[in-house]
């Protein structure tokens, strides 16, 4: 099988947006998304024209976490649902036009309302004192107790560690623990205002989008502004094309190893890991058989105030079976992989079908495509 792995490397929090904000920020973001895409396709296009092959083909675009992300350096890095429905919106006419290529853009940072501001009255939305959303409520509540059982630590850090799991006005008053915080402004939500974070990656690939929220939590709403509770997801990034069996973890979910805690033999070991980071170190299996890595920073060694440090994060590891037969920069920013995977000892059949199966991951409730 021929693999055509587009991967974007750089941070996601360019100098000439910090400024916007908003819808302004999120179409600033769609925008520079569509090129990347288009510059991706006109050079796997030409690689394909220039080393025609009988052997069957998929592709991929890989974009870093956070890539649309609201103000980080404000400590607003997370859009209002409305601003997530338009990206959305965007993201389905973009796998419409390009309907062979899988396209994952990194995370959407969002977050919705624990309480409702207006009761339904026939047809008509009035306004209304604060209640809470108890749906809601409940459901993050599950997420985060399912998360903290399943992965209470990496590298000795708690998931459930004061500061990273939530913001608002009871942070370091040290008045109670993490997870009692957490359920108060959770039960209180028509009090506090408080607002549910996610941190998703969304899967599109032609007609279908789904999504990922990310499990393992570093830092997620540190300092955020307002009250905001992060809910964790619960589900595994899995998901085929055809006979390629795919999987996805977000920076820390591949630092816990949830893809891994999943595999249940060699009929079940991914095709293809993907990462989409901020910055974690590769830690490829011995039976992987291709990683792709869409990373903030290149691997190398950076200067820190607590000394040198050496970043793992090469956009391309190969297992056994696969050659990376050609590598061109698309921009600086972007590099198209061109890899070759021997089919028969993976039992790889049906390459061209290109369609989502086999996945648990949820569609999107809402992809408005009039907007796109």
């Amino acid at each position: 099988m021929r693999l055509y792995a587009a991967i974007v490397t750089q941070p996601t929090n360019q100098p000439k947006t910090t400024a916007l904000q908003g819808l302004d920020k999120a179409k600033s973001k769609i925008e520079e998304l569509e090129k990347k895409i288009d510059a991706a396709w006109q050079a796997i296009t030409i690689r394909r024209q220039a080393d025609p092959v009988f052997d069957e083909e998929q592709f991929v675009f890989l974009a870093p976490e956070y890539f649309f992300s609201n103000q980080q350096h404000a400590q607003d890095r997370f859009f209002s649902q409305n601003v997530k429905r338009y990206v959305i919106a965007k993201l389905a006419a973009l796998a419409k036009k390009y309907p062979k290529l899988l396209i994952i853009p990194g995370t959407v940072l969002w977050t919705k309302n624990a309480y409702e501001e207006t009761v339904q009255i026939g047809k008509r939305q009035m306004a209304a004192p604060l209640q809470n959303n108890q749906g809601r409520i409940n459901r993050a509540k599950a997420r985060i107790q399912e998360s903290q059982k399943a992965f209470p630590k990496t590298n000795g850090f708690a998931q459930n560690r004061q500061d990273w799991t939530h913001s608002g006005p009871l942070n370091g008053l040290g008045l109670e623990s993490s997870t009692n915080v957490q359920e108060k402004y959770l039960n209180d939500a028509d009090y506090y205002q408080t607002r549910i974070a996610q941190n998703v990656a969304y899967v599109c690939l032609g007609q279908k989008i789904v999504k990922y929220h990310k499990v393992g939590n570093y830092k997620e709403v540190n300092g955020e502004q307002g009250t905001i509770v992060f809910e964790p997801g619960k589900l595994r990034g899995r998901f085929k094309i055809g006979d390629v069996r795919y999987a996805l973890e977000v920076c820390m979910d591949h630092a816990l190893g949830v893809v891994t805690s999943d595999i249940g033999g060699s009929d079940d070991q991914p095709h293809v890991r993907i990462i989409v980071s901020d910055t974690t170190d590769n830690k490829p299996r011995t039976d992987d058989v291709v990683l792709l890595h869409s990373s903030t920073y290149k691997a190398g060694t950076y200067s820190t105030p607590n000394g040198p440090i050496q970043l793992k994060t090469d956009p391309v590891v190969l297992g056994g079976g696969c050659k990376l037969i050609h590598t061109k920069p698309v921009d600086p920013t972007l590099t198209l992989y061109t890899v070759q995977i021997d089919n028969k000892p993976h039992g790889i059949n049906r390459k061209n079908t290109y369609v989502l199966s086999d996945t648990q991951l949820p569609e999107p409730k809402h992809v408005y495509a009039h907007m796109a």
